[in-house]
Formats: C-alpha cells, sequence, structure tokens
C-alpha cells in the first residue's frame, strides 16, 4: 500500500491533511474534533476553528476506559493481534476525557475530486455496552467498505466518532441529573447523546 497526502478545508473550522490509500483510492481523515468535552458531565461544547493545517493522518485521543470484557483477539484480524495488549492504553493511544471527542472518516478519492457529486454518508457507532470501544480499534477500519462501495457503483462516505462511555458518560445518580437539569432541562438523555448530536 502507498500512501500520500490530501489536504482539504472544512467551511468555518479549517484545513486538514488526510492519508490516501493509493490502492484502494480512499482518503482517510482521523481525529477531526467535533466537539470538545471542556468539563466533565456536561454537555460538550462545538469545536473551534483552528489555523495552519491540522494532522489528520495519525489516530487521536480515545475515550477513557477499563480492560475490555472480550479478549483482544477475539476483536482484531491477525495481522494486528501483537498490538491489543489488553491493558488500558490498548493499541498505544492516549486516552483523553477532553480531546477524546473526534471523527474517523473514510471518503473515496473520487468524491473529492472536482465537481463531484455528494454521496450519502454512513455513520458507524461502535457497540461496547457503553463501557469500552473507540473508533481506532482496527476491525473498523472502513477503507474496504468505502472501496466496496464504489465498486458497486453506490460509493459512500465512513464517519466514525467516539465519543464519552462508562463512567465519564453513563454515570447515573440522582445528584448528576439535578445539576445536569440546569443545562439539558429535565431530558434524560445520556451525556454521550448530546455528544454525537453536536
Amino acid at each position: 500500500m502507498t500512501t500520500e497526502t490530501i489536504d482539504i478545508t472544512l467551511p468555518h473550522y479549517g484545513t486538514i491533511r488526510g492519508s490516501i490509500d493509493t490502492e484502494k483510492q480512499v482518503a482517510i481523515f482521523r481525529n477531526i474534533p467535533y466537539a470538545q468535552a471542556t468539563e466533565r458531565w456536561r454537555v460538550a461544547d462545538k469545536v473551534q476553528p483552528w489555523s495552519g493545517i491540522r494532522d489528520a493522518t495519525v489516530q487521536g485521543p480515545v475515550p477513557p476506559q477499563g480492560l475490555t470484557m472480550v479478549p483482544q483477539t477475539e476483536m482484531i484480524p491477525d495481522k494486528y493481534r501483537h498490538i491489543g495488549t489488553n491493558q488500558i492504553n490498548q493499541y498505544g493511544l492516549d486516552h483523553s476525557e477532553k480531546e477524546g471527542l473526534n471523527l474517523n472518516i473514510f471518503v473515496p478519492l473520487s468524491a473529492l475530486q472536482e465537481g463531484a457529486k455528494p454521496i450519502p454518508v454512513m455513520t458507524y457507532i461502535f457497540g461496547g455496552s457503553y463501557r469500552n470501544g473507540h473508533n481506532a480499534i482496527p476491525l473498523y477500519d472502513a477503507r474496504n467498505l468505502v472501496q466496496h462501495s464504489v465498486q458497486l457503483g453506490q460509493p459512500v462516505l465512513v464517519v466514525q466518532p467516539n465519543y464519552r462511555i462508562a463512567a465519564f458518560g453513563f454515570l447515573a445518580s440522582k445528584e448528576l441529573q439535578e445539576d445536569m437539569d440546569e443545562y439539558v432541562r429535565n431530558s434524560p438523555t445520556p451525556i454521550p447523546l448530546y455528544d454525537q448530536s453536536v
């Protein structure tokens, strides 16, 4: 696989530099912030515009979490098994409560060409019983899906958000609910669902 880079500008935010899988003809943009968790157990804020070129060729932080209940060998292909250690810092990634609200985006290269028609967007929200998971698990790499969609003549763009999980996103108590009422007007919706709607 040969990898090149591509720069695109997101209106109202800034420029990002992603990578291109030249074999599959897919552009990959990682660690694109969509919101920022400025305070614990609060609705996330919209991300602010940035200056310069944001490096979207590397994976960003993932939500803080404990050990997974499913052995990593059950979740990832053989060639990646040496990476998963079943430790808190799985895959050698940073965990961040505040910077973990990011997207990985997989786009057919043809959709980024001048004059390309708009294509449907598929959003893949990882599972994990609201306790563990993230968009960097190799099993969720959407290059093959995007390549296949192009081959079928029905190209799609795939977006994979990270969201707050475990106690950072789904902790429930009377005190937290009372505290949240001020921010979300008596809604029982968990914080991560607000993250996803930002």
